[in-house]
């Protein structure tokens, strides 16, 4: 029997900077909040206008991570494009949850801007293959927003390790109770420069009202 996995990509805006992590197995590793805007034209209005506003947390691991924090920061149009799962813990006596993307691809929304992007030489830092870049069993996930623990369970195909990504929909999606959380992941990236002046709404991405909000 095969084993189901919610596939999906999503566009939308960074609601602040990538969080770097390590996992407890040493594992360098990230997270963000996404803000998803979908876009409506306005027939009696003639005009383009914004839904409501969606959070999704997202994770990345490896050179992923790497590349993700020396690229994106608050408020970039990005296109995220990973595995789909929930997670669920207890807050106040209430059970909440939230939509965590275990990240295979990030980069700039083109459809919003235009990006310069440095490539890496395969023999530098940071280079390592995004998809299946080595395992990480061992790591303990659990605690923290209550979510079951993970140790020791073979990385997904993308290369991550499912993580604790938001604690709480309405704070940064900081992973609970990770070792080394906070410390800076070293190693060469890739760099991207994003240039969104003069883009007009088209209806082609997200709205830019998730750009520079915090949720």
């Amino acid at each position: 029997m095969g084993i189901q996995q919610a596939l999906v990509t999503v566009t939308g805006n960074l609601g602040a900077d990538p969080v770097p992590f390590t996992t407890g197995a040493g594992v360098p590793a990230c997270s963000f909040r996404l803000g998803v805007t979908p876009r409506f034209y306005d027939q009696n209005a003639g005009q383009w206008r914004d839904r409501g506003t969606s959070w999704v947390g997202v994770c990345a691991y490896r050179s992923l991570a790497k590349n993700i924090l020396g690229s994106l920061s608050k408020g970039d149009p990005a296109i995220v494009s990973g595995t789909l799962r929930v997670e669920r813990w207890q807050k106040d006596g209430a059970d909440r949850s939230s939509p965590v993307i275990d990240a295979s691809a990030v980069g700039p929304d083109l459809s919003q801007g235009i990006a310069r992007i440095s490539k890496l030489n395969r023999g530098q830092p940071g280079a390592d293959a995004p998809a299946n870049g080595g395992g990480a069993g061992g790591v303990n996930v659990a605690g923290g927003a209550g979510v079951p623990g993970a140790g020791g369970m073979a990385p997904p195909a993308n290369g991550g390790v499912p993580a604790n990504g938001v604690a709480d929909p309405m704070n940064p999606a900081i992973p609970p109770n990770r070792a080394g959380m906070g410390t800076a992941v070293g190693g060469a990236v890739a760099g991207v420069t994003i240039d969104t002046s003069g883009v007009g709404g088209d209806g082609g991405g997200t709205a830019g009202g998730a750009a520079g909000a915090t949720g």
